[in-house]
């Protein structure tokens, strides 16, 4: 009999794309899980390894979290293009927003190690 607990459970998509390969030049996989009004939730996966990164503009404070751990938080003073720094583990990785004056994501971009590898954008 299997030994894991669920054998109907879906692998993540990091194991999708894990080829016990470790060079740095490898893309990321990156799937919107939950977009919402001032919120979005993005799955990352780059060599089998996985990050839940969440951005939330609600409330009084710009929060951006990685795997459940907040690595930004900002008081939302000026919301015309806020930019967020952080590290993804051992990577640079930025964050670009725009909201637009109906307080939704206008524009929503994302960068590790200096490249683009999420870009979301909505015509006005």
């Amino acid at each position: 009999m299997n030994a894991d607990p669920n054998p109907y459970a879906a692998p993540s998509i990091a194991a999708f794309f894990d080829r016990g390969e470790t060079s740095t030049d490898l893309p990321f996989v990156v799937r919107a899980v939950e977009p919402a009004l001032l919120r979005r939730r993005l799955l990352l996966a780059r060599n089998g390894r996985e990050w839940l990164l969440e951005y939330s503009g609600r409330g009084l404070r710009d929060t951006v979290r990685v795997n459940g751990q907040p690595v930004v938080r900002r008081v939302a003073w000026v919301w015309f293009v806020p930019r967020f720094s952080f590290a993804l583990d051992d990577l640079p990785a930025t964050i670009e927003v725009e909201i637009s004056p109906l307080l939704a994501v206008r524009r929503f971009e994302l960068r590790v190690d200096g490249r683009l590898i999420y870009l979301e954008f909505k015509k006005a």
